[in-house]
């Protein structure tokens, strides 16, 4: 088991650090950045007789409704073999210009990401599971080089929620 680190929000272009890991509590606290309602999510944890925040099915659902509106999930994680970072999506193919952005931010700007931790690629539906580390011979550059084609994407830290008119 890991210990959980940095964790992010991101979508064309903007980052938003999600403190203490909490995700969900980014969409409940901030719905119209999700394009979403108080009163949806509320609604969302009734279905299912969840407390609000609770991890379970009404997360679930809120999350990746999140990524169906385009944002990107990202968590990092420590563990005995070193620095893991998951990054959640909807599609691979329409969304691989704001991974290369993502990636690029994290590994060249801020410098949080180091070419040899372990990165897995992972869409919600399952269709896109990569892994990208030293031990297969493919370390997180070799992801950057392979969108090479894509557009360098310019990224903005976002500090505080706002509603983003995309």
């Amino acid at each position: 088991m890991g210990m959980d680190g940095l964790a992010y929000w991101y979508k064309h272009g903007k980052i938003i650090e999600v403190q203490n890991s909490l995700h969900i509590k980014d969409i409940i606290e901030n719905p119209k950045t999700f394009d979403m309602t108080k009163e949806h999510i509320e609604e969302t944890y009734k279905k299912y007789n969840e407390k609000m925040g609770s991890e379970g099915k009404a997360r679930e659902e809120l999350m990746v409704e999140a990524m169906d509106k385009g944002w990107i999930r990202v968590r990092q994680s420590t563990t005995r073999q070193g620095v893991i970072w998951t990054v959640q999506f909807k599609d691979f193919a329409k969304q691989s210009k704001d991974l290369k952005g993502l990636i690029g931010c994290l590994l060249l700007e801020k410098k949080v990401m180091k070419k040899h931790d372990t990165l897995y690629l992972l869409s919600y539906d399952g269709k896109t599971r990569e892994q990208y580390n030293d031990f297969y011979g493919r370390n997180i550059m070799t992801f950057l080089e392979s969108l090479k084609k894509e557009k360098k994407v310019i990224v903005e830290t976002v500090n505080k929620y706002k509603y983003f008119d995309y």
